[in-house]
């Protein structure tokens, strides 16, 4: 299982791909409720899981003991927003809401 899109550029290399792939490759339980996934992303599903990555893409995430954690990953990597904080045009901080690298990504299942 992974996920997939389409016209995927590259954070590290700035190559546009047609065809993006990502795969979970670490998965660390941090704490008790606390979980940090890394994805590995290439050009196809089998260089996503047998050479390095273009990107690695870091999601983090709260997660059920009840639940399989890498299910969980994946919904989270595909689903997750990511506050930044910026400066308006007249010097206030704002925090805004902004997708997450893999956040509409789809499943990928063969």
């Amino acid at each position: 299982m992974g996920l997939k899109t389409t016209n995927y550029k590259s954070k590290s290399t700035g190559i546009v791909l047609g065809n993006a792939y990502a795969v979970l490759k670490n998965l660390i339980i941090e704490t008790d409720n606390r979980a940090r996934a890394i994805f590995a992303v290439q050009q196809s599903r089998e260089s996503a899981s047998a050479y390095k990555p273009l990107d690695k893409v870091e999601v983090h995430f709260v997660w059920d003991r009840k639940s399989d954690p890498a299910e969980q990953a994946y919904i989270a990597a595909k689903t997750q927003m990511i506050t930044q904080t910026d400066i308006d045009k007249n010097g206030n901080l704002v925090e805004k809401s902004v997708p997450g690298v893999l956040n509409g990504w789809k499943d990928d299942i063969v």
